[in-house]
C-alpha cells in the first residue's frame, strides 16, 4: 500500500500559484499514480508525478478541503485530507 511522505507547503498569498510536489512510495515499488477527490475548482494534479498546482485568485478565498489518493495500480490506495483557508494574504494548511 502507497504512502504519501511530504508534508504540503504552509502558506500562499491569493492571487498567486500553489504547488505542491507530493511524494508517495510504495513497499512494493509499483508505479505510482496520484489523483484529486475533492479539490477546489481548478487545482490540477499530474497524474504520474503528483504534482499539484492551482491558480489562486480573489475569488477563491474561502475554506478548502482537498483530498488526494495515491494508487499503486493492485488495488492498494492512501488517501490524505488537507484543510486549508485561503484568504486576502495567505493559504493556511
Amino acid at each position: 500500500v502507497p504512502v504519501i511522505e511530504s508534508t504540503p507547503t504552509v502558506e500562499i498569498i491569493s492571487g498567486q500559484t500553489y504547488t505542491y510536489a507530493v511524494k508517495a512510495i510504495d513497499q512494493n515499488e509499483d508505479t505510482l499514480s496520484y489523483e484529486l477527490l475533492v479539490a477546489p475548482t481548478g487545482m490540477t494534479i499530474d497524474e504520474a508525478t503528483g504534482e499539484l498546482s492551482w491558480e489562486t485568485a480573489v475569488e477563491d478565498i474561502a475554506n478548502h478541503e482537498i483530498v488526494i489518493q495515491v494508487s499503486d495500480g493492485r488495488g492498494g490506495a492512501f488517501s490524505r485530507l488537507i484543510r486549508g483557508c485561503l484568504n486576502h494574504s495567505a493559504l493556511y494548511l
